[in-house]
């Protein structure tokens, strides 16, 4: 009827009381590291944050998929975000088009793409939506160590040069030399990134701008 702590120290019962003082929900320790790391890089930028956030997932408590599907994941958000792009400039790309240059990536497409990848005339928001499928992208490929790094969320990415990366690529050999970086280096984003989108929307729900440059829809 109640959970507790390693210590026997109740954190809630059934009836919904707890914590008891001195109960903890226990972390692994690179987790808290990784939580005190992120914390400090921030505070050296002058952002607050709660520091009652917990810690991300450590890496004995996170299976990663491996790299061929992360991806094709990122050839499938690719296409769509492509699409999307062309309709945003007036210069649509027919979509048949798309499936001859990327066909690994038209078949790796969730069933949102494939639904705005068969619309003959989208509109607007799912237009926009699958533009900052971008931002998606530029995180799988820095994953994948096919971006050399994640820059702070401060402005847009670098769209031509995600393009590039693509394109300048076989789809099999992209997926062949697709590597993953450590577990540490991913969950050091993850755990940065989450404090970060804490951070602006605090800002936002105060009526204030981002902290840090940072730019919300980015994050």
């Amino acid at each position: 009827g109640s959970i507790r702590d390693p210590f026997g120290n109740l954190l809630i019962d059934a009836s919904g009381y707890g914590p008891e003082k001195g109960a903890g929900v226990p972390y692994p320790e690179d987790a808290l590291t990784r939580k005190n790391k992120s914390e400090a890089h921030l505070q050296q930028l002058g952002v607050h944050v709660l520091r009652s956030l917990p810690p991300v997932v450590g890496e004995v408590e996170v299976k990663l998929r491996d790299a061929e599907e992360v991806a094709r994941r990122a050839l499938g958000i690719y296409v769509a975000a492509l699409r999307a792009e062309s309709l945003s400039t007036n210069q649509e790309i027919p979509p048949e088009n798309i499936k001859i240059r990327l066909p690994i990536g038209f078949a790796a497409l969730t069933p949102e793409e494939t639904a705005f990848m068969q619309s003959k005339a989208p509109d607007k928001q799912q237009i926009i939506t699958h533009i900052w499928g971008y931002e998606a992208l530029l995180i799988l490929l820095w994953a994948l160590k096919l971006a050399p790094s994640l820059p702070d969320p401060t402005e847009i990415c670098n769209v031509p040069a995600l393009g590039s990366v693509i394109l300048e690529n076989d789809e099999e050999k992209l997926i062949a030399i697709a590597k993953l970086r450590p577990t540490s280096e991913i969950l050091d984003a993850l755990d940065l990134h989450f404090r970060i989108h804490w951070a602006v929307r605090e800002a936002s729900l105060n009526s204030q701008i981002p902290p840090a440059g940072f730019d919300a829809s980015v994050v």
